[in-house]
């Protein structure tokens, strides 16, 4: 049965039972860890109409709270958790996260799979209301009060992926489509703002192409004209696969570079992209260790029929930072009830954390906007399947931190 959104809140911990149970404890002081206050929090996603892609978040944030829930919620606190589909439409977002605010008194959101948070941060910073991950490569992650991103930034993850700088092959070369503003951006700051040239490229060749051509041979042919030894391609994966297969009948094989959610277990599988590399905000979704695991396993008795991916996994680690947050919050008041200033001064308190290894070392304050760790996690296919390229998050040389700043003060300005 095909899982449902609505604006009516997807209750996690049933409040009625703890209701129940509350008062059956009034009179016992308290003490039981059944009568500690729920935590309400919210999600809104693009579970439906023209770009749900990001639907994913939502699943991997719900088995988090399950799983949580299923072990007795955060120091005894239930998490109550509310979603709602945005549909892709920025009005409705929007309204969904008011009224998730003023009906259900939600004190943070989490994993948010929205295309762009930029409609709904003013109404929530002039609330206070923090947020904690979702689809952060959104700009608007860099830019405004009280979004946390429990991984790579932005720039981060280009560094990794779109203006990644293979051993050996320095010669980039990029081909991105003329029919989103993300794949403009890509150009804008790899090519324009010198982001690969710091990396330590040499851009040599770029173009825009429309997805609509049936054809990509003519690109192909300019890039291997060009010498281009590393093709970075900022367009969706069935498109990429379709690119990659042009080029190969005109016996041009580089390496592929582009960002993390176009890295699938189908793209690696399609035989053309072989030696491609990808950054990923969060440790790689096809781990099968570590807190990668535990996610894994949630994700198989929550959702059985749905592929764990590096949405999942970022859904799932919004809420392992959520946790911590709301552990530190509690840390000197464990029966106390919650508010959004606790969330945000126990965010504050993250300093170095990597969240089980699922992260590069972040550290939060307690409010404004948030810098942004320009480590990333990098995964290559071989054989047919994506690796990792080392366990550990890779960080760039100082230099390229005036570059990160200026293309992330340039992206803001649209």
């Amino acid at each position: 049965m095909q899982r449902k959104f609505n604006r009516t809140s997807a209750i996690v911990a049933s409040v009625a039972a703890m209701g129940l149970v509350l008062a059956a404890c009034s009179d016992s002081g308290g003490g039981d860890s059944e009568s500690k206050s729920p935590i309400s929090i919210g999600q809104v996603g693009n579970y439906s109409g023209p770009v749900p892609g990001l639907a994913d978040q939502g699943k991997g944030l719900e088995a988090w709270v399950k799983t949580v829930n299923a072990e007795g919620g955060v120091d005894g606190h239930k998490i109550e958790l509310h979603t709602a589909d945005a549909k892709g439409d920025p009005a409705s977002e929007v309204s969904q996260v008011t009224q998730m605010v003023s009906k259900d008194k939600v004190v943070a959101f989490a994993g948010m799979g929205l295309t762009t948070l930029s409609g709904s941060a003013p109404f929530l910073e002039k609330q206070g209301i923090p947020v904690i991950g979702g689809n952060t490569s959104d700009v608007t992650w860099a830019v405004k009060p009280d979004l946390y991103v429990p991984g790579s930034g932005l720039i981060g993850t280009y560094l990794q992926g779109f203006a990644a700088v293979p051993e050996g092959k320095e010669k980039i070369g990029l081909i991105y489509c003329k029919e989103s503003a993300g794949c403009t951006a890509v150009k804008t700051v790899m090519i324009d703002l010198g982001l690969t040239k710091a990396n330590g490229g040499d851009p040599v060749y770029n173009a825009e192409v429309s997805l609509a051509a049936p054809s990509f041979t003519a690109p192909c042919l300019a890039a291997k004209q060009a010498g281009v030894q590393t093709l970075a391609v900022a367009f969706d994966g069935a498109n990429l696969i379709r690119l990659a297969k042009d080029c190969a009948k005109q016996g041009f094989k580089p390496t592929y570079a582009f960002g993390g959610t176009v890295a699938t277990d189908e793209v690696a599988a399609s035989g053309v992209v072989e030696g491609a590399v990808s950054g990923q905000s969060q440790a790689a979704w096809f781990k099968t260790d570590g807190e990668i695991g535990k996610h894994r396993a949630a994700m198989a008795k929550y959702f059985p029929k749905d592929p764990v991916t590096s949405n999942t996994v970022a859904g799932w680690v919004s809420g392992l930072a959520l946790q911590k947050a709301i552990e530190n919050a509690l840390a000197d008041d464990p029966d106390s009830k919650l508010t959004s200033e606790d969330i945000r001064n126990g965010l504050g308190k993250i300093k170095d954390e990597t969240f089980g290894g699922t992260t590069p070392p972040v550290t939060f304050t307690a409010d404004g906007v948030q810098e942004q760790s320009l480590c990333g996690f990098s995964i290559t296919v071989k054989d047919g399947k994506w690796v990792e390229n080392g366990t550990d998050a890779i960080c760039p040389p100082d230099t390229v931190k005036t570059v990160a700043d200026k293309a992330i003060a340039t992206l803001s300005k649209g």
